[in-house]
This record gives structure tokens, sequence and C-alpha cells, in this order.
């Protein structure tokens, strides 16, 4: 029997994971929030943060990246392109500056 439907979907009930019930409810992320802060005071909260920051000072790259990645966020993948320049795509740039493009558009802006 498959635990798909006619167009690849998965059936009611059926996972990748096998019937994983998935992200938890709103009020059981509530509750578990205000148990961890029942058990986490501000100043056992402040304890560890002041322990992080003490690994990051004696070199732990771990703690480095933690604190880096809270404080700066991480940090953004970026695509680095490189375009070849040929003859071809040369003539083409030149060949379409000559035909006046871009176009001159006149801007509204400030002339008020």
């Amino acid at each position: 029997m498959s635990d798909r439907d006619e167009n690849g979907r998965f059936l009611k009930g059926h996972t990748v994971r096998g019937n994983s019930p998935g992200r938890p409810s709103r009020a059981v992320e509530s509750a578990r929030l205000a148990d961890f802060n029942k058990v986490v005071t501000g100043a056992k909260w402040r304890k560890v943060v002041r322990k992080v920051l003490e690994m990051a000072e004696n070199g732990d790259i771990q703690a480095i990246k933690l604190l880096f990645s809270y404080a700066l966020g991480n940090p953004v993948q970026r695509v680095q392109t490189e375009v070849v320049e040929t003859p071809e795509l040369r003539d083409g740039f030149v060949q379409a500056l000559e035909r006046g493009y871009p176009p001159e558009v006149e801007s509204d802006v400030g002339s008020n």
C-alpha cells in the first residue's frame, strides 16, 4: 500500500519519519517556556552568560561562535560569481551602448 496520493503528496497520517507528530502546539510550547523560566532565573541566566563569555575570552571556539551568533547574527552566505569576458560578450555590450541602451530616463525626483 502506498503512503502517497495520486499527486505524490503524503496521505493523512503518513509522513517521512513515520507519523511524526510535528511541532508541538503553542500551548505546549508556552507551558515548556513557563517551566524553563521557573527553573532558570535571571541570576542563573546571567551566571551562564558570564561563564560563556569567560570561556570565549579563554579561546573556546564554540563559545566564541555562540556569542557571535547571538551578538552579530549568523553570517549570510554570499554567492560569488565570475564573469568571463569573451569577444562576443564585449561586442554585444558595445553594440547595445551604440544603440542607446540603457535608455536615459528623465527623473522627476527633486523637481518640486
